[in-house]
């Protein structure tokens, strides 16, 4: 019985360690619009990604080709935007491959404004 409870614990533990090791994102892709969607009001172009101990700097330029409710019509450049992978710590899946395509309505229409693709994996350091 003692055995049995030594194994149990053992198991218990490497699987909480398992679950607890560090973990990032890696972005294979990003697309600033979808190939079914060229006609969207608001474009991301130009886009460099860059992983740098875990955290993510972006640039692009985002061009909004139509006048949308917020009245933000024009040509955007965003330089070294951060974001932090570590934040993907908390998920419990390893080394899982992904591929996200974000669509973004206009609240009152419903009309799409954005089209993105990313494509990616959460995996250990």
């Amino acid at each position: 019985m003692l055995k049995q409870s030594i194994l149990i614990v053992l198991i218990l533990i490497l699987y909480v360690k398992s679950q607890t090791r560090h973990k990032t994102v890696r972005i294979y892709q990003f697309k600033g619009n979808c190939p079914d969607h060229k006609d969207a009001p608001i474009q991301y172009t130009d886009i460099k990604l860059l992983n740098v101990n875990r955290t993510f700097h972006i640039s692009m330029k985002v061009t909004v080709r139509r006048d949308i409710p917020n009245g933000l019509k024009g040509v955007y450049v965003v330089k070294n935007g951060t974001f932090d992978g570590s934040s993907f710590d908390r998920f419990s899946v390893s080394n899982w491959y992904w591929k996200v395509k974000v669509n973004v309505l206009d609240e009152v229409t419903g009309d799409l404004l954005l089209c993105a693709i990313l494509e990616g994996q959460i995996a250990p350091i």
